[in-house]
Formats: structure tokens, sequence, C-alpha cells
């Protein structure tokens, strides 16, 4: 009996743990598709200036990239132009600010705004007050965002730290 009970607390433990309803996020990304019957979408349609489809969906996480849906790319830079880390954020938003691991993501003066970690992990926080100034993009960018017209360096003061980190992602098409 003892085995059967710990065999069945074993199994208890292993079950996911459910994701309450105020942990999941509407959010716009990229999608390579027209249509979709995955469960989290809500509507697709072809994005209002740049080339493609855009979906939006109900996730508690940016997916993974390579996927049907894949969110804006944005890479921190080292001093030298090498990759330090990447976040994928969703489309059409800019970069508020950055946090350690997580950027924060959003339009500036809206009353909301997305911590994004660079697993996916989502959160809604407050936005920062916007403190970013542009910088010339390393060459190293260019490889990273295949010849786009809308890439942007920024030089951020990181939130906690007050480090100088170097962020680069493709502005929203207009």
């Amino acid at each position: 009996m003892k085995t059967i009970f710990a065999i069945f607390s074993l199994l208890i433990l292993l079950q996911p743990t459910p994701i309450n309803a105020d942990e999941f996020f509407e959010i716009w990304l990229w999608s390579n598709v027209g249509e979709s019957k995955d469960k989290r979408v809500v509507q697709i349609k072809e994005h209002h200036a740049c080339t493609g489809y855009v979906a939006k969906l109900v996730v508690h996480k940016i997916p993974s990239p390579g996927k049907k849906f894949e969110g804006e790319k944005v890479i921190e830079l080292s001093t030298e132009g090498s990759i330090v880390n990447i976040w994928y954020m969703p489309v059409d938003k800019i970069v508020l600010g950055v946090e350690g691991t997580y950027i924060i993501s959003g339009f500036g003066g809206s009353k909301k705004a997305l911590r994004i970690n660079t697993d996916g992990t989502l959160k809604h926080v407050s936005p920062p007050s916007i403190e970013f100034q542009p910088k010339k993009c390393p060459p190293s960018v260019a490889k990273e965002f295949e010849g786009s017209a809308y890439i942007r360096c920024f030089e951020y003061q990181d939130l906690k730290s007050k480090e100088r980190r170097l962020l680069a992602y493709q502005g929203p098409c207009t």
C-alpha cells in the first residue's frame, strides 16, 4: 500500500502546474500562414504596412522562433559587436527598457508594458521612463537581420544595474 501511495504522490508532483488566466497575454506575432487551427490564434490578417501576415495569439510566453509564429528579434551586443542576449517581442512594438535578462516592450505613453525574458516568459509591468540613445549599428547586426532597412541600434541604461547596454532590433514598418 505504501508503494502505491508513493507512486500516486509522485504522479501528482509530476503534473504540470496549471497556468492562471491572468498569466495569458494577447500579442501580435509574425505568421508564416494565412490561417491556422492553432487554439492560441484569435485572428490572422495581412500586416497593414509590411509584407506578410500577423497573428493575434493568446499565450503565456512568446513561442520559440522558427515555428508558424515568430516575434520581432531583439539582440544585445557586446562592445566588440558579438551577441550577448536574444529576445523576441510582439510585432510593431519598441523596446522601452532593459533590466538584467529582461526587456520591457510596448508603446511609449501606454499604461501597460510587457516584461520579456530571454526564454519568452511574459509579465505585465508599468512602462519605464523611456531613456535610450540612437547608436551606429556594428557590422555584425546586418547578418542577424538579413539586409532589413528597419534595423536600429540603441543604447539603454539597465534599469537596475545602471550599466550601458546596446540593443538592436527592427523598428516597426510604417
